[in-house]
């Protein structure tokens, strides 16, 4: 985060004259602030309290709406902190707001096994809880025939992308590729398409940790509610790939499926495990194609992260070609024509 230097006055006022500040007549002090990817925050002391306001910037009230419900529901267990009210007319605050306490935690540190076996403990916590009373969806596909049709829809235009340029190797490739997950999706659908799903915070990644009283705290709960808990495993195994080799991997997952009583849990993880890489690719380069389709000025900026880019989907394609054929061409292979794909 980088610090911000904005509306703090406005936050002052409203934590201390607004209509649903608990703080409202107490003395406030600011003692820090940052800015987020979609969000600002500010930490504040009264007499009785340590606390952070966090204004959102995108989908403010929808995005306020899930964070608090999924602090309220997982606090009292200690994995998250408290959360005191949020707002969605904070005025003279312009956008919806979240006051939580705050923690004074330890950083995850990714080289602890055992920090890593309380994240297991954590995730199978909340997806273990009751979900009955709850009705909104995480912004994840809530199971995996949701996930194929949504998915579904990003192939055409890609497959016009690459069939455009001059990448026939790559093209025939990502036609495999898509064939072969789609193979694999069309095999498990009959047999868990279709299962009910759970509570999940919907984003664990070690940025949104950290370790307290010796259990793990997480925050962000942006994307909480109901979802399919295979498929946040996953994730959580695909997204933070960076900090946990194989080894790490396989024990965290051996853990969390102790702990849930599901018996079509393990083969649903390795089937998202299996197509996650593909998939995140895919939405990658379709994010790509349409931002330089719809506004030229953002050839400059490719250009110069092109080395960047090209590197990074390198990688990207010669993993998930890994995980859904079991081999894969090399990095320096597909990366001729990856650059040629982003080229103006």
């Amino acid at each position: 985060m980088t610090q911000d230097t904005t509306g703090t006055n406005d936050v002052l006022v409203y934590l201390s004259e607004g209509e649903k500040s608990a703080f409202a007549g107490q003395s406030i002090e600011i003692v820090d602030r940052w800015q987020g990817r979609d969000n600002l925050l500010w930490r504040f002391q009264t007499g009785d309290a340590d606390a952070v306001l966090k204004m959102f910037m995108e989908a403010g009230q929808v995005r306020a709406d899930r964070q608090f419900s999924g602090q309220d529901r997982f606090a009292g267990y200690g994995l998250a902190p408290r959360p005191h009210w949020q707002d969605r007319q904070p005025d003279p605050v312009p956008r919806p707001v979240l006051v939580y306490d705050w923690i004074e935690g330890d950083p995850f540190e990714p080289a602890v096994p055992a920090q890593w076996d309380a994240l297991a403990d954590a995730v199978a916590r909340i997806h273990n809880e009751d979900p009955d009373d709850h009705t909104r969806f995480s912004p994840h596909p809530v199971n995996l025939d949701y996930l194929q049709r949504v998915w579904q829809g990003s192939r055409q235009p890609l497959d016009d992308w690459l069939s455009s340029r001059q990448t026939s190797s790559l093209h025939e490739l990502f036609t495999r590729l898509w064939r072969q997950a789609h193979q694999i999706m069309a095999a498990a659908l009959p047999v868990f398409g279709e299962t009910m799903p759970t509570l999940v915070h919907g984003d664990v990644t070690v940025d949104h940790l950290c370790l307290y009283r010796g259990q793990i705290l997480l925050f962000d709960w942006e994307l909480f509610g109901l979802g399919d808990p295979a498929q946040e495993a996953a994730r959580i195994l695909f997204y933070n790939q960076h900090v946990m080799d194989e080894t790490v991997q396989a024990r965290w997952l051996e853990r969390y499926l102790m702990q849930v009583d599901d018996t079509s849990l393990p083969a649903r993880v390795e089937v998202y495990r299996r197509i996650l890489p593909f998939q995140s690719l895919t939405f990658l380069l379709n994010g790509i194609q349409r931002e330089i389709s719809n506004d030229q000025a953002q050839l400059v900026d490719l250009e110069e992260s092109r080395p960047f880019l090209v590197e990074t989907i390198s990688s990207a394609l010669v993993h998930a070609a890994g995980m859904l054929l079991g081999d894969a061409p090399g990095a320096d292979e597909v990366s001729v024509e990856i650059n040629s794909l982003l080229q103006s």
